[in-house]
């Protein structure tokens, strides 16, 4: 079997986009950089499934589990993701306007976790994106719920104005 995809590359693929593509449209290498660890699991038209496995630098100084800003970081990049999967038209990252987290559990060092990350529900110009993650035997270790503005992109506007 195969190495799974990398998450940022199973969404290159499923928008037809290169990295020069996403780096023009504003979301640069970050959404890349975080997103590498991550690999590809799965995606059902609805909930995106990535996982990675927990390393050094990931975790904070004082333990070896999972950093609570680690987890808002990875919530916050998810629903990125998340967004692009599930619109083709998706083009440009709009900022998060709220983040809340609950910890649950701990990732610990070594550990895999699963990622379950999913739009709860959409109006005109907000996304609200559930994030949540969980170990090997299915315990919760953080569950998350973003909520995201939609920016609209400059062709969207120039129809809009109909020049």
């Amino acid at each position: 079997m195969s190495k799974p995809a990398l998450l940022h590359d199973a969404l290159m693929r499923a928008l037809g986009e290169t990295d020069q593509t996403l780096k023009t449209r504003g979301t640069g290498t970050f959404f890349q950089d975080e997103a590498s660890h991550l690999s590809f699991e799965g995606f059902d038209g609805k909930e995106l499934r990535s996982a990675f496995t927990v390393e050094k630098a990931h975790c904070s100084m004082a333990m070896e589990t999972l950093h609570s800003g680690y987890m808002s970081t990875l919530a916050d990049v998810l629903a990125v993701y998340v967004l692009g999967f599930t619109h083709k038209s998706w083009k440009k990252n709009g900022p998060a306007i709220e983040l809340s987290i609950k910890f649950t559990g701990a990732g610990k060092l070594g550990a895999r976790i699963l990622t379950k990350t999913r739009i709860l529900k959409e109006t005109k110009s907000l996304a609200f994106i559930a994030c949540e993650g969980y170990d090997a035997k299915g315990n919760l270790v953080f569950d998350a719920r973003v909520t995201k503005f939609f920016v609209p992109t400059v062709e969207t506007n120039m129809n809009k104005a109909k020049l």
